[in-house]
């Protein structure tokens, strides 16, 4: 059997169409985040299998019923590891259903999370995990009470600050993580310094780069899952599982800080997986939303109304923020 490979751009509408057919032909979803395509032409140039990349996670898996055991998984996925390492994205990622993990563990990935749930993540390089795990042990903090926060901070509110605060004021020490994605307005590094800059009057915060490890809700690959409403559920089940077995006990983490979440139903079934996973090793401090005129503050409202540089908007912000969006970002925000 003669079966050409290439890997194209997900852009490309030579292949977008049959590429999306043949993914849906097999009862998946197509995503959009995906850059790149490694595909599989039979002789009569007919698309028979296709593999993803989107970032770092490869996702979007499909071949042809009449294909599928002929070995073009293994082939596919070996070309889009080499389209990955050419682009320097050399540890990669894989999520995938419970009865598929043999299958990409004959390929050299080794499962990280728990095999009974209906998503299973598995990586390419489990030794920059344990990289990563000694480079967050050399920020361990001995002490009785050490907090972990985790947030996208898009952009950074007066909500977020209280939250660090409030957690710093309890704590021996405090270790922030800022979700390393992507985001608009405002990219990682954006976030980041607007997080840094608005932590710098605290004494016992350490603000770390989110990691590959911490999975976004935006990145989580569902397109193999047949209920679309487990999405959420296990986005959640797996980035806490990943928490409590691997970055918690680097840093010695005995409570994790969450703010109440009053609107948005997914961040809501985020914090209740939490609260039911996380203890007894770690105990979920939920602290209430921060509120202006009995109007609780959040980013995306924020978000909304950037453009119109209201003094409602700079009311929600830290002087830090309102700094760094004047100076690096134009906006005319008004005290």
């Amino acid at each position: 059997m003669q079966i050409q490979y290439s890997i194209v751009s997900a852009n490309s509408m030579l292949y977008q169409t049959a590429i999306e057919q043949l993914i849906a032909s097999q009862g998946l979803r197509y995503e959009s985040d995906i850059e790149y395509f490694c595909i599989a032409h039979n002789q009569q140039q007919v698309l028979v299998g296709c593999v993803g990349l989107a970032g770092h996670i490869l996702k979007c898996f499909a071949i042809e019923n009449n294909y599928q055991g002929a070995g073009i998984s293994r082939a596919m996925v070996t070309e889009i590891i080499l389209c990955a390492y050419q682009l320097h994205r050399k540890s990669l990622s894989i999520f995938t259903a419970p009865d598929k993990v043999s299958i990409f563990q004959s390929m050299g990935f080794t499962a990280l999370t728990s095999l009974t749930r209906s998503s299973v993540l598995l990586v390419n390089r489990p030794e920059q995990l344990l990289a990563l795990q000694h480079q967050l042990s050399r920020h361990k903090i001995i002490g009785k009470r050490i907090a972990a926060i985790e947030m996208n901070a898009n952009p950074f509110t007066k909500g977020h600050a209280y939250l660090i605060e409030q957690a710093a004021q309890a704590c021996d020490w405090v270790h922030v993580f800022v979700v390393r994605e992507e985001n608009k307005p405002f990219s990682f590094s954006d976030r980041l310094a607007m997080v840094r800059n608005g932590c710098q009057h605290l004494r016992n915060i350490t603000v770390h780069e989110g990691n590959d490890y911490m999975i976004s809700k935006r990145t989580f690959p569902s397109y193999f899952l047949k209920e679309s409403h487990l999405v959420n559920q296990l986005h959640a089940e797996i980035d806490c599982e990943i928490f409590v077995r691997y970055i918690a006990p680097c840093l010695g983490i005995t409570h994790r800080y969450i703010g109440s979440e009053p609107n948005c139903p997914i961040t809501q079934n985020y914090n209740q997986v939490m609260m039911a996973m996380l203890p007894p090793q770690i105990s979920v401090v939920e602290i209430k939303r921060l509120a202006l005129s009995g109007i609780s503050i959040s980013a995306s409202t924020v978000r909304n109304n950037l453009l119109n540089a209201t003094t409602l908007v700079a009311s929600l912000l830290p002087i830090s923020t309102i700094n760094y969006l004047i100076e690096h970002h134009g906006y005319a925000l008004q005290i």
